[in-house]
């Protein structure tokens, strides 16, 4: 909307709108960063932190006001980073209503369509506006200072497949077959699903079966690679490479860039049973929740 060029009043007055809809400046990793940061004091004057930092930028003068600068920059660019997505899905479903709305198969005023569009935004899209006590206190525990970040990325997934089934759902029978219902927007819930289970599982395998072929990996030597690596990596998802001068095996734990990975199977289970034609959205909720459960546990 408005980074990397002058704030004209237009930008200004459509971003104030993006904040009163709650989809933007809600970055989940930068909160707990702040947060860590009031826990210990920083900026207070802690001997380990700003009371000395802040007297060495001040005697650098033009470079230590450069220095603070580009800190500032980085925040910002870091939020902005998140924002753009949010931003990105806002428009995104909101056209899709507009389309509908145009074309007669909805019928919502604009309002209407903003608030329904930017809430799928903040039930899909990590937000740490939604993060729970709890989870923000557990960065103070001994078991993980960013804690809200797979929090989050278990309660969009719930959003996700909540919405997926609001899409697919008749308004008549109530069943989630998105051949016989007559719900508008069922084209748009199937394409959801279909898109995670791909976006989960398809593309990480495909990468994982790509690497070992460009680096003549076989499945045998794969397979054998587990029994070298982490505790935590054994059932990861993994991308190989080879050293070319020493032949030696190397791997990134695409498990840990890939942030829905503990959700792939749920959804899977979810697309597969509809395939399979079950409709009810009791028996759906049921198994994709013993999924959630599984995925938590891991």
């Amino acid at each position: 909307v408005q980074v990397g060029g002058p704030r004209k009043p237009l930008s200004q007055e459509k971003y104030r709108e993006y904040l009163e809809l709650g989809i933007v400046n809600t970055n989940v990793r930068l909160g707990d960063l702040r947060n860590l940061m009031k826990d210990v004091r920083f900026g207070d004057g802690n001997i380990a932190t700003d009371s000395v930092l802040r007297p060495m930028l001040n005697s650098l003068g033009a470079l230590g006001k450069g220095v603070k600068k580009t800190g500032r920059f980085m925040q910002d660019a870091y939020v902005a980073e998140d924002d753009f997505w949010k931003i990105l899905n806002f428009e995104v479903e909101y056209g899709r209503m507009f389309k509908m709305n145009k074309n007669k198969l909805l019928k919502m005023s604009k309002e209407e369509m903003e608030d329904r569009a930017a809430e799928i935004v903040r039930n899909t899209v990590p937000n740490y506006a939604y993060v729970g006590e709890f989870v923000r206190a557990m960065r103070m525990s001994p078991f993980g200072n960013f804690m809200s970040w797979p929090s989050e990325v278990f309660r969009t997934g719930f959003g996700i497949f909540e919405q997926i089934a609001k899409d697919l759902r008749d308004p008549i029978t109530r069943s989630l077959n998105p051949i016989t219902s007559t719900n508008p927007m069922k084209g748009l819930g199937l394409k959801r699903l279909v898109g995670m289970v791909s976006a989960m599982g398809i593309i990480p395998y495909g990468l994982t079966k790509g690497s070992q072929a460009i680096f003549g990996v076989s499945n045998e030597e794969a397979d054998a690679a587990n029994d070298f690596v982490a505790p935590w990596a054994k059932s990861s998802q993994k991308i190989y490479f080879r050293d070319p001068k020493t032949d030696e095996l190397f791997y990134i734990d695409w498990s840990k860039n890939n942030v829905y990975d503990t959700l792939t199977r749920p959804f899977q289970t979810v697309l597969r049973n509809i395939q399979e034609g079950i409709e009810d959205e009791e028996v759906l909720m049921k198994g994709f929740m013993r999924g959630i459960a599984q995925a938590m546990g891991q």
